[in-house]
């Protein structure tokens, strides 16, 4: 299977971060816990993600990996037990935001990989450039705002292949409800311009500290595909409950 060239672009982007920027600070959180799925597949699965940021002097990144594996019970016609595995997803991503001289504004380039077993899908690949504001940070409240074109790669099971430009957006907002307790949602839709499938994704999360690392997260996650592929589902919801461990 021949991918886009996004993996050495994305190589390059890092070390061309990693170069030119010595003093740098960072934080992450590492997600380990239970979804209860509904949609395409209504199973209880393992779910794990994880989140790097890095705050350079001239770059901002992000580096997210999710991951989720099911395997289920059934017996089949002969009443034997059988098992299969009906959950398998692994999504990867980095976003750098190069800073710009006018305060809380830069410039993004983004790329993410899907590869979800149960969706119609053998890979999802997108790409995309744009102009990002953070309109408002305070020690309660962040919000970001992103727009800009791109481009999106599909493979169906079947082999068969889409892709085009797409309109990509982001919205992220967080609110620091107490000294333990945080709130954030998130919204993200790569919009086709050539009628190909759109993608838009929310998640809702309420984080409060168990103690000063350890904290527990719930969230819900909704995606909508405007064209999934045959017998498969326009709308997945997941809710998600996960404990989290920050560094």
């Amino acid at each position: 299977m021949k991918f886009p060239p996004v993996t050495t672009m994305l190589m390059l982007l890092y070390s061309f971060n990693a170069t030119a920027n010595t003093q740098r600070s960072y934080h992450g959180d590492v997600e380990l816990g239970a979804v209860v799925t509904t949609g395409n597949t209504n199973t209880v699965s393992a779910k794990t993600a994880i989140n790097v940021e890095q705050d350079f002097e001239m770059w901002r990144t992000e580096y997210v990996v999710n991951a989720q594996y099911q395997r289920s019970q059934f017996e089949d016609d002969d009443g034997l037990k059988q098992r299969e595995t009906t959950e398998q997803q692994i999504f990867l991503s980095y976003q750098g935001n190069y800073k710009l001289e006018e305060a809380n504004k830069s410039f993004f380039l983004l790329g993410s990989f899907n590869d979800e077993r149960f969706n119609g899908y053998n890979y999802q690949i997108t790409v995309a450039t744009g102009y990002g504001w953070r309109l408002l940070e305070n020690n309660n409240h962040t919000i970001d705002l992103e727009i800009g074109p791109g481009y999106s790669w599909n493979e169906f099971h079947n082999d068969d292949q889409q892709e085009g430009t797409i309109f990509h957006g982001a919205f992220k907002y967080q609110h620091q409800l107490t000294v333990a307790t945080r709130f954030r949602q998130e919204a993200t839709t790569d919009a086709s311009f050539s009628g190909a499938n759109s993608k838009t994704k929310l998640e809702s999360s309420l984080i409060a500290d168990i103690n000063g690392r350890l904290a527990m997260k719930v969230s819900f996650y909704v995606e909508y595909n405007t064209k999934p592929d045959d017998d498969i589902k326009s709308v997945d919801t997941e809710t998600g409950i996960t404990l989290v461990y920050s560094f």
